[in-house]
């Protein structure tokens, strides 16, 4: 009798989105307006649409698909770019979901005034086999409220280094490192914040949540 272990990996795809309005701190501007989709809760209905490629679930490619794009004066989508990614296939997903948009924006506003704006779009992919997406952002406000910078300040650099595109993130982060007096950095991260507000148009989450599971194969040999 001879016993075979396979592992078998069960993934169950679920892609979930967040997302908020982007707006733009700059005191020299006296009215920002940024563009707006018309057509439905734009998050929604990009989660809806994208794929995790099956390709990159099996070759487990995760990263995330930056796109940029123009939303003109007159409300048009245009431009369609990647601007990085870390496989075709999870371009190909990020584009199609894109292209499943109509084309109905408000256009960006600058006191009143139409203008030609290009923003980012972020298609996170990520892979968890037999644990859950880190809640690294939740804890970090959790210790901070408890007045425990220096391990909220660690846990601000761990979610920080999973996703470099909420602006959130780095806001948070520039209050405890007020605290720890560090008034350099906190500059900085407020800095990185604005900017992140002003350009980042939406950061989807497309995740994978997978187990292994043993299967056990016993081959009977008969004499």
């Amino acid at each position: 009798m001879r016993s075979e272990i396979f592992i078998v990996f069960i993934l169950f795809l679920c892609s979930s989105a967040y997302s908020q309005v982007v707006e733009l701190h700059d005191s020299e501007l006296d009215s920002v307006e940024h563009a707006q989709y018309l057509s439905g809760d734009i998050t929604k209905i990009l989660n809806a649409e994208i794929n995790y490629a099956a390709s990159a679930l099996e070759s487990k490619i995760e990263g995330d698909v930056v796109l940029s794009f123009i939303i003109d004066k007159n409300g048009k989508m245009g431009n369609l770019t990647i601007v990085s990614s870390p496989h075709k296939s999870l371009s190909t997903s990020s584009i199609l979901s894109m292209n499943s948009l109509e084309n109905n924006w408000s256009p960006y506003k600058v006191n009143n005034q139409p203008l030609d704006k290009k923003y980012l779009m972020v298609f996170r992919y990520r892979i968890y086999l037999n644990t859950q997406p880190p809640a690294y952002k939740k804890e970090a406000e959790r210790l901070f409220k408890k007045q425990k910078y220096e391990r909220a300040l660690k846990h601000y650099n761990w979610a920080i280094e999973e996703n470099k595109y909420d602006a959130d993130l780095f806001e948070g982060r520039s209050l405890v490192k007020d605290k720890l007096s560090d008034t350099e950095g906190a500059k900085q991260d407020k800095e990185t914040y604005k900017v992140l507000k002003n350009e980042v148009f939406r950061c989807i989450d497309v995740v994978s949540i997978g187990i292994t599971k043993k299967v056990t194969k016993t081959t009977v040999i008969r004499r």
